[in-house]
């Protein structure tokens, strides 16, 4: 059965009421448990179910289960579409692939509604184009505009450490740290070069950007998702894809603005060098 790749991960953070955890307890208690909360208190990365299939939040069809959107988090046509744009600004879907809709609902587990609606959008923004008898094809994005792509990355990805550093205090690190659950899972489960994992690390990152920005800021900024691409500096050897990302987490909640740039920028630079694409289940051969 194809995983629900797009069902939002993250539990529920602290209480209502409840005081944030200062910034610098939060990175010692990362650093050595891998968890805000204390010992008790439920695994991260838990998933809500869907009870019911194309409700408010929801994306479903007859044959495929609704994928529950929880508060604050992006919708699924959203995440489809940050999934695929990714996809084709890093190289993973080739120039030239054919984009079959209902093979890529398939894979990513949603109704086709969705992928149509991304697929629009890429078309609208000359990613993808449309070739004879409707036929979707990806279109060229070449080195030198993944090397601004990369530079781009690394100075957003400044600009993220010091605002978060600035108010560690104020963020829920534990919302933050149990998204490192669904990457963990999909990692286990189907890699590095799955959707699956590819949606867990931008849902990461989206995450991070978001408790670093204002609301009006991060939902702008949430359309450069393409910059964090999955492949080549998470699977480097001596970097662990989840621990690496456990190890920025503490740094970032430090509250040590150099120590979280540091981190950030090493983290982005491992990104740089790009291996082959791993997107063959979503083209048409």
């Amino acid at each position: 059965m194809t995983p629900e790749v797009l069902r939002p991960s993250g539990a529920a953070g602290p209480a209502p009421g409840s005081a944030p955890v200062p910034g610098a307890a939060v990175a010692s208690r990362v650093a050595t448990t891998g968890t805000v909360a204390s010992a008790d208190t439920a695994s991260a990365g838990t998933a809500a179910t869907a009870d019911t299939a194309g409700s408010a939040g929801t994306a479903g069809s007859a044959g495929t289960a609704g994928v529950t959107v929880a508060a604050g988090a992006a919708t699924v046509r959203e995440r489809v579409y940050r999934y695929l744009r990714q996809a084709v600004m890093t190289g993973e879907l080739p120039p030239g692939s054919r984009l079959v809709e209902d093979r890529i609902a398939e894979e990513l587990g949603v109704s086709r509604t969705p992928v149509r609606e991304a697929l629009q959008r890429l078309t609208s923004e000359a990613l993808v184009t449309r070739i004879r008898r409707g036929q979707l094809e990806v279109c060229a994005v070449g080195p030198r505009e993944r090397a601004e792509m990369h530079l781009l990355r690394v100075a957003f990805d400044e600009v993220v450490a010091r605002l978060v550093s600035q108010r560690a205090a104020e963020v829920d690190w534990q919302a933050i740290l149990d998204r490192l659950g669904p990457l963990e899972a999909a990692l286990r489960d189907g890699g590095i070069g799955s959707p699956a994992f590819a949606m867990a690390h931008l849902d990461l990152h989206m995450a991070v950007n978001r408790a670093a920005f204002s609301t009006r800021t991060s939902t702008f900024l949430e359309s450069q998702a393409f910059l964090y691409p999955t492949d080549d500096y998470v699977q480097q050897g001596g970097y662990e894809p989840v621990e690496q990302h456990r190890a920025l987490i503490a740094a970032l909640a430090s509250g040590d603005e150099e120590q979280a740039v540091a981190a950030a920028l090493a983290h982005a630079v491992r990104g740089h060098a790009r291996r082959a694409g791993r997107a063959d289940g979503l083209v048409e051969g």
